[in-house]
């Protein structure tokens, strides 16, 4: 379900003219046996991540020098690279550990939390190396593939130089569309109560 989703959003960045749909048509899978060494040191990706992986592993750092990025300033990181960040941190204080998949070069990302059991779906966080955020921002990946499909469809991002820009004004339509897609996601519902970070 969510490579068909995936395809779906490639689709939608391509429609745009943005730079990432390029960079994802051209990205390869990664090798299994890399998810089941990982696995075997004692954690468990989500399922819809692991699918995604074996799918498409993120951009080259080629990329990144053309603005392909999924959400503004943000780019899809390979597998290989967040394991590298995640078995670094793994020693951290955080109850449950975070998994990047979405960075931006600056200290933040968006990430999913990762556990001992494997989970079929998990919540999208914005996370800082300079602070913890436990409000969601998606339901779950595939959801914030739709939230992203959906906001371009509104005219929300505008393309500067191959890359995702929020169009001024546009402020409002991304709150009430990520609040209506992810139900279950605490940020969203608190920016439509007038609650800013």
């Amino acid at each position: 379900m969510i490579n068909h989703t995936f395809q779906l959003l490639i689709h939608t960045y391509k429609r745009a003219g943005f730079s990432i749909a390029d960079a994802l048509e051209e990205a390869v899978p990664v090798r299994s046996d890399m998810l089941e060494d990982f696995s075997s040191r004692g954690w468990s990706l989500p399922k819809e991540l692991k699918d995604l992986y074996l799918y498409k592993n993120g951009i080259s750092d080629d990329w990144v020098g053309e603005n392909a990025c999924m959400l503004p300033g943000f780019f899809f990181q390979p597998f290989e690279r967040s394991m590298n960040v995640f078995e670094r941190d793994a020693e951290s204080h955080w109850q449950t550990k975070m998994f990047e998949l979405l960075i931006d070069f600056g200290g933040d990302c968006y990430c999913v939390p990762i556990h001992k059991d494997e989970v079929e779906f998990a919540p999208v966080y914005r996370c800082s190396s300079y602070s913890r955020s436990d409000v969601s921002r998606y339901d779950s990946i595939e959801s914030m593939f739709v939230t992203i499909i959906n906001l371009i469809e509104e005219g929300v991002y505008e393309n500067e130089d191959g890359g995702l820009v929020v169009r001024a004004g546009c402020r409002g339509v991304i709150d009430r569309v990520s609040a209506e897609l992810n139900p279950n996601s605490t940020y969203w519902r608190q920016r439509m109560r007038g609650v800013y970070e």
